[in-house]
């Protein structure tokens, strides 16, 4: 099955657990000016979360995951990179962000940051 949202495959947006792929369109919208705009691949390591495989992984019973608004990126790019990335995205109203040392959360939900 081919993905509905430019350079983002079903594989990465999917849920593991139940393959299921309801992301919010406002929000994917969103995701795809973002990596137009960077010029560079983003990949996406957590998509869609049904409740159970939220709840398998320890994630919060409110997770945007859940609803559709929100990914975890890769940070396999350069740092300066990564600062674009984050920069980007606040402009792009993607202004949820957790910061891990491995990857990225961005929701559209309310500006706040946190770390992992």
């Amino acid at each position: 099955m081919k993905s509905r949202w430019q350079y983002f495959s079903v594989e990465e947006l999917q849920c593991p657990h139940c393959q299921k792929m309801p992301m919010d369109p406002h929000f994917m919208g969103k995701l795809v000016a973002l990596r137009r705009e960077l010029g560079f691949p983003l990949h996406i390591t957590s998509g869609y979360r049904c409740a159970k495989h939220n709840k398998d992984i320890g994630g919060k019973a409110a997770s945007k995951h859940i609803m559709g608004r929100a990914v975890d990126i890769s940070l396999t790019m350069s740092e300066p990179d990564q600062i674009r990335l984050v920069r980007a995205a606040i402009e792009h109203g993607l202004h949820g962000m957790g910061i891990a040392k491995t990857f990225i959360h961005l929701d559209d939900y309310s500006p706040r940051l946190w770390g992992y």
